[in-house]
C-alpha cells in the first residue's frame, strides 16, 4: 500500500524549467492475490505510481508500505516484477530464450526445472526455448518476460500494457497462467492499461486516475469514461 505519495518531475518550458506536479498526494492498496487496474489517459499519473510501487522511482515524499513496514526500493525491486510496455526491452537480445529466463533462477539459486515450467504457463513453446531474443516476434518476447517474471514468484507483477501487442486468444491464455499464479503463491498483479474489458472480465478491480488522483465512482468523470469504454465480447 502506498500513503500520500507526492511526485514531481522537471519540465523545460519556454521560460526555463519548472516542476510539474504528478502525484499531488495519493494513497493506494493492493492486497496479497488481489488483481488491480490503472486506467487513465496519458499523463495522469499511472505508470509513476506503479514505477514508486516498483522502486524503480522515488516519490519526494509519501511512503510505500509491505506488510504495513516502510518499503526501501532495495525491498521493492526484490519483491515486485515489471514487465514494460515493450517486453522485449527487459530482455538481452544476445541470450536464448531458456537463458533469459533461467538468470533470476540462477541468481536465486533455484532449481533449473523451473524455466522450462514457467515458459510453459506463460505459453511459450518448448521449441522456442534455444532460439535467441533477437529472433522472437514482439508476442513471443512478452511470454519470455512473463515467464521469467513468474519464476522468481514476486509479491507483485506490474504489467505495463504488456498485453496489449498480444492477440485476445493469447491474452486469455496469459491471464489464465496469472490467475493460476496468483492462486497457487498468492501473487498480486496490477494492470497500466487503456482498454479494460478483458482484464474486467477476471474480477480486476479497476481504479481511474485523473491528474495524479483516482476518480471517485459516483463522479460524471467515472460515468463518462465508462460509456466509452469497449466492451467484453466473448470469443467464439
Amino acid at each position: 500500500m502506498a500513503r500520500n505519495l507526492k511526485k514531481a518531475h522537471t519540465r523545460r518550458g519556454l521560460f526555463g524549467r519548472g516542476r510539474g506536479v504528478v502525484l499531488p498526494g495519493v494513497d493506494f492498496e493492493i492486497w496479497p492475490g488481489q488483481w488491480v487496474v490503472l486506467a487513465g489517459k496519458s499523463g495522469c499519473g499511472k505508470t509513476t505510481l506503479a514505477r514508486i510501487l516498483a522502486g524503480l522511482d522515488a516519490a519526494d515524499s509519501g511512503k510505500v508500505l509491505v506488510n504495513y513496514n516502510v518499503a526501501t526500493a532495495l525491498m521493492l525491486r526484490s519483491e515486485v516484477c515489471w514487465i514494460p510496455q515493450d517486453p522485449g526491452r527487459s530482455l538481452n537480445p544476445r541470450f536464448t530464450a531458456l537463458e533469459a529466463i533461467l538468470e533470476p533462477i540462477e541468481i536465486k539459486r533455484l532449481p533449473y526445472e523451473l524455466a522450462e515450467q514457467c515458459a510453459a504457463r506463460a505459453g511459450l513453446e518448448a521449441s522456442l526455448l534455444p532460439r535467441r531474443i533477437g529472433e522472437l516476434s514482439g508476442g513471443q518476447k512478452a511470454r519470455v518476460a512473463i515467464a521469467r517474471a513468474l519464476s522468481v514468484e514476486p509479491s507483485l507483477l506490474i504489467l505495463d500494457e504488456s498485453l496489449a501487442a498480444l492477440d485476445l486468444a493469447l491474452q486469455e491464455q496469459i491471464l489464465d497462467a496469472l490467475s493460476a499464479q496468483s492462486r497457487q503463491a498468492n501473487m498480486s498483479c496490477l494492470f497500466i492499461a487503456h482498454e479494460t474489458a478483458l482484464l474486467e472480465k477476471t474480477g480486476a478491480r479497476i481504479d481511474l486516475m485523473e491528474r495524479g488522483q483516482f476518480v471517485d465512482k459516483e463522479s460524471p468523470i467515472w460515468q463518462e469514461w465508462r460509456a466509452a469504454q469497449p466492451k467484453w465480447i466473448a470469443n467464439e
